[in-house]
C-alpha cells in the first residue's frame, strides 16, 4: 500500500527531496545538481543513455559526484542570469565556497553529434576566506550494476566501466577507492583560498580536451565558461515576452530549451526516470523520450515567446518519423530521441527506487498504445508554426497520410491523454482533439492554398462534434465527462475552450469548470481524474497534476474571474523549487512528486502567464479609459 508522502518525516538523507536539485545540460543530456553540490543524476552522453550517477534512485548504489565542504550546512543556489549555468554557494564559518557547474555549449557545434564535446565542467573557488573542501567522484555503470576500475593519472583519474571509460581531470591530488557500486571512485581533500579557482572536468576518455582548450588551464576554462554564458544569453535575448512574470517565464523557457535534443530536434518530456507520483507507489515512469503531445505543447509555448527555429527542427524530425512509419499506424505516441520506435519497458530490480518507490523502469510501454489526441496536437502545432512562419516547406505532404488514417479510425477507442493501462475507451478529450486535427487541416489548406480532401475533413469534423456533444456530456450536470457513457470527470476537458471546440461562455464549459473545482480541485491544485473511478490499470493514488492546475487558471481567465485566476497562479508559483523549477505533480503537503523537471508543468506556467498577463493588461486599460 502506498504511504502518503506527508507521513514520512524526515526523508532518508540518502534520498533528497524531489525538487532539491537544479538542472544543467547541453541539449544532448542533462544532470541534476543538488543544493549540496552532489550530482545525483546524469545520463551520459545522451538523455536516454544509462546514468553514470543515479543516487537519486538508490542512495547506496547509485553513485554521485560531490565537491563541497562539511564546515557549514547553509547553501544557496542560483543561475547566472539568463543562462543554464548553475552556482551553488556554501556558507561556512571560515569563508564562502562557490561551485559553478556547466555543460559547455557552442552555437556552431551543439547540433552536430560528432563535433559536440560531451562533458561536465565544475569550477570551485572561495569568494571569501579560506575553506576546507573535498571531492568525491563515484560513478557507476549499467544502471549501477558495475563499479568503476580506478586508475590515478597525471592530471586526475581514469574510471573504467564495461562499456565506457571516464576521465576526471582534477587540480588536486586524488585517492583511488575500490568497492561495490556507489562506493568506488576517486576522492580527495583540499584547501581553497580566497579568489583561488580550481577546475574539475568529467568526460569520456575518448573525448579529449573540450574544443581544443586545456582543462588544466584556468584561463582556457574561463573562456569555455564565457562562451557557454554567451550562448544561453544570446538565446534568452530573443524572447519577445516582457510582461509581469518575465523572470519566471524565462526560467521555464530555458528549462524547456534544455530538454531539446539538438542533433535531431526531438524534445524529451523530462530528463529522469522513475521519480514517483506517490511515495512508495508504482506510478514511476521513464520520461526520457519524445512524446508527440508533450513536444507539441513545448513548441507552442516557445512559439509564443518568439522562438521558431525549434519548431523547424522538430517538424523535420517528425517528417522522418512519418516516412518510416508502417501503413497501419502513421505515427506512434512516443519515440526515442534518435527516432527509434521500440521502447520496450523493463524493471531495474537491484535499485531500491526513490525512497523505496519501485519499480525503477527503463523504457515505456506507452509507445505501443493508440492515443488519438496526438493527431490534434500535431496539427495544432503545425498550424501555429505556419501562422508564424508562413512556410511549411514539404511538411504538408507528410501530413496528408495522417489525415487519411484519421478519417478511417477516429471512431475507435484509445488509451487517452493519460495513457491508462486499463481498457481502451472513447475518451472525450481524444475525440475533441480529432476535431482539432480536422479543423486545423481545413484551416491550413484554405489559408495557405494547399491541396487536400477538405470536403471529407469538413464532414468528419461535423461528425466528431455531433458525437462528442451527444455522448460526452453528463445529462444531469451538463459537464463533459471522461469518456462516453460514464460520469467521471477528467481535467483534460479544461482544454476544450482553448481549442475553439466551444466558446468559453458555453454553459457546458462553465459546468465543466465548476464540476472540476468541486470534485477534482483543492486549494487550486487539480487531480487529473479520480483513480478510484478510473480503471487505469494501477491501484495506488497520485498527487495533483500541476499542468492541470495551470489549465484551471486559464479557464478562470476565460470566464472573466481575473482576480481569482491571478491569486491561483501566484499560489502555483510558490510550488516551484528554490530555482523556479517544477516537477510533474504535488503531494498532499505541497511536496514535489514525479519526474523532474517536467516539461508539461513549465509549459503550463508559460501559457498561463501570457494569457493572464494579456487579460490583466486589457482590464487595466479599460479601467484607465473609464476613469
Amino acid at each position: 500500500m502506498t504511504t502518503p508522502a506527508s507521513s514520512i518525516e524526515p526523508l532518508d538523507p540518502a534520498h533528497p527531496p524531489i525538487g532539491y536539485h537544479g538542472i544543467i545540460g547541453d541539449m544532448h543530456t542533462a544532470c541534476l545538481v543538488g543544493k549540496d553540490t552532489s550530482i545525483d543524476w546524469y545520463c551520459y552522453p545522451h538523455f536516454d543513455d544509462p546514468p553514470i550517477f543515479c543516487g537519486i534512485l538508490d542512495g547506496e548504489k547509485g553513485g554521485r559526484f560531490r565537491i563541497g565542504t562539511d564546515q557549514g550546512q547553509d547553501t544557496r543556489q542560483l543561475y547566472l542570469p539568463n543562462t543554464n549555468v548553475l552556482i551553488t554557494r556554501h556558507l561556512s564559518p571560515t569563508g564562502l565556497l562557490e561551485v559553478t557547474d556547466l555543460m559547455p555549449v557552442q552555437e556552431e557545434t551543439v547540433g552536430e553529434e560528432t563535433d559536440h564535446w560531451h562533458g561536465l565542467i565544475r569550477r570551485v573557488r572561495a569568494t571569501r576566506g579560506r575553506v576546507e573542501a573535498s571531492v568525491e567522484c563515484l560513478p557507476t555503470f549499467d544502471f549501477a550494476r558495475q563499479a568503476p576500475k580506478v586508475t590515478l593519472t597525471e592530471d586526475g583519474a581514469r574510471l573504467e566501466g564495461p562499456n565506457r571509460s571516464l576521465r576526471l581531470v582534477s587540480p588536486v591530488d586524488l585517492e583511488a577507492v575500490n568497492g561495490p557500486p556507489g562506493t568506488a571512485g576517486a576522492v580527495g581533500s583540499f584547501t581553497v583560498e580566497a579568489e583561488d579557482s580550481r577546475w574539475f572536468l568529467l568526460s569520456d576518455v575518448d573525448q579529449g580536451d573540450p574544443y581544443g582548450l586545456d582543462p588544466t588551464s584556468p584561463s582556457d576554462m574561463e573562456t569555455l565558461l564565457e562562451e557557454t554564458m554567451f550562448y544561453w544569453r544570446a538565446w534568452a535575448d530573443r524572447c519577445t515576452y516582457n510582461g509581469r512574470w518575465h523572470q519566471r517565464v524565462m526560467r521555464s523557457a530555458l528549462t524547456l530549451k534544455l530538454l531539446t535534443f539538438a542533433p535531431t530536434g526531438a524534445i524529451v518530456a523530462a530528463p529522469t526516470t522513475s521519480l514517483p507520483e506517490a511515495i512508495g507507489g508504482e506510478r514511476n515512469w521513464d520520461y526520457r523520450f519524445t512524446w508527440l503531445r508533450d513536444a507539441a505543447f513545448t513548441l507552442r509555448a516557445l512559439f509564443r515567446l518568439g522562438y521558431v527555429e525549434e519548431g523547424r527542427a522538430f517538424l523535420r524530425w517528425l517528417a522522418d518519423r512519418i516516412h518510416e512509419a508502417p501503413e497501419d499506424e502513421p505515427i506512434q505516441v512516443l519515440y526515442g530521441i534518435d527516432g527509434r520506435r521500440n521502447l520496450k519497458e523493463s524493471h531495474v530490480e537491484h535499485l531500491s527506487g526513490y525512497h523505496g518507490s519501485r519499480p525503477v523502469r527503463i523504457g515505456n510501454a506507452a509507445h505501443a498504445q493508440r492515443q488519438l489526441d496526438v493527431f490534434g496536437e500535431v496539427l495544432e502545432t503545425v498550424s501555429d508554426y505556419a501562422d508564424r512562419h508562413g512556410d511549411l516547406g514539404g511538411m504538408w505532404e507528410d501530413l496528408l497520410p495522417l489525415m487519411d488514417w484519421l478519417v478511417e479510425h477516429w471512431r475507435e477507442p484509445d488509451a487517452g491523454i493519460w495513457e491508462v493501462r486499463g481498457p481502451d475507451r472513447h475518451f472525450v478529450y481524444s475525440k475533441v482533439m480529432c476535431w482539432v486535427a480536422f479543423d486545423r487541416a481545413i484551416r491550413l489548406a484554405e489559408t495557405h492554398e494547399l491541396t487536400g480532401d477538405v470536403d471529407t475533413w469538413k464532414q468528419e469534423r461535423a461528425a466528431v462534434r455531433q458525437q462528442v456533444l451527444e455522448n460526452g456530456v453528463d445529462p444531469k450536470r451538463g459537464c463533459f465527462t471522461q469518456s462516453y457513457g460514464d460520469h467521471t470527470l477528467d481535467a483534460a476537458n479544461l482544454r476544450i475552450p482553448m481549442y475553439g471546440f466551444l466558446p468559453p461562455d458555453d454553459e457546458r464549459i462553465g459546468n465543466t469548470l465548476k464540476a472540476t473545482l468541486d470534485e477534482l480541485a483543492s486549494d487550486g491544485l487539480v487531480h487529473r481524474y479520480k483513480p478510484q473511478e478510473t480503471d487505469d490499470g494501477l491501484g495506488d493514488e497520485e498527487g495533483t497534476f500541476s499542468l492541470c492546475s495551470f489549465w484551471l487558471v486559464d479557464n478562470l481567465v476565460l470566464q472573466g474571474e481575473m482576480d481569482r485566476a491571478w491569486l491561483e497562479f501566484e499560489k502555483l508559483l510558490t510550488h516551484g523549487n528554490h530555482l523556479g523549477l517544477f516537477a510533474e505533480q504535488l503531494g498532499l503537503g505541497g511536496e514535489s512528486l514525479g519526474n523532474f523537471p517536467q516539461a508539461f508543468t513549465h509549459i503550463g506556467l508559460i501559457h498561463s502567464a501570457l494569457l493572464l498577463d494579456i487579460a490583466l493588461t486589457a482590464r487595466q486599460m479599460t479601467q484607465d479609459v473609464t476613469r
